[in-house]
């Protein structure tokens, strides 16, 4: 069964409207180092904040919600308003197959602008926009023998 992880990874890099922008540049927990030759912008950087799969006090439950934080990095602010509102778009409007989950439906938690500065050498300082998503999952009920 997939992960949440790979499932908000293959819908940021196949998504026509954010791939277009970051291409294959949909990373988990962090950027690349500065000396990587993948650490280009714009990019997103994607983390599961809270995973919603434990088990429920009633038995199988096969709903649940995830947080998931999406950062997108950008050279400009223009730049990163695009980027963002391409991932926004596509998560408030998706329900369907993610990589192998089934998503019912994401919500926007919150949503701000930033600038942030790297300390390894990359580029100066980025322009970066921080989007939280409780994301609702449907699993298939798992058979045990």
């Amino acid at each position: 069964m997939a992960s949440i992880e790979e499932a908000v990874a293959t819908m940021l890099t196949t998504r026509a409207s954010v791939s277009l922008h970051i291409g294959t540049r949909a990373y988990d927990t962090e950027l690349p180092a500065a000396d990587d030759p993948a650490s280009s912008y714009p990019a997103c950087v994607f983390q599961v904040v809270h995973r919603g799969d434990e088990p429920h006090f009633t038995g199988y439950c096969p709903e649940f919600a995830s947080e998931v934080q999406i950062d997108t990095y950008a050279r400009t602010q223009k730049e990163r308003r695009e980027v963002a509102a391409a991932v926004r778009a596509a998560m408030e409007t998706f329900s369907g197959a993610w990589g192998g989950i089934v998503v019912r439906r994401a919500f926007k938690v919150s949503d701000f602008d930033r600038r942030e500065s790297r300390d390894d050498g990359g580029p100066a300082s980025a322009f970066v926009n921080t989007q939280r998503w409780t994301v609702w999952t449907r699993q298939a009920p798992v058979v045990v023998t």
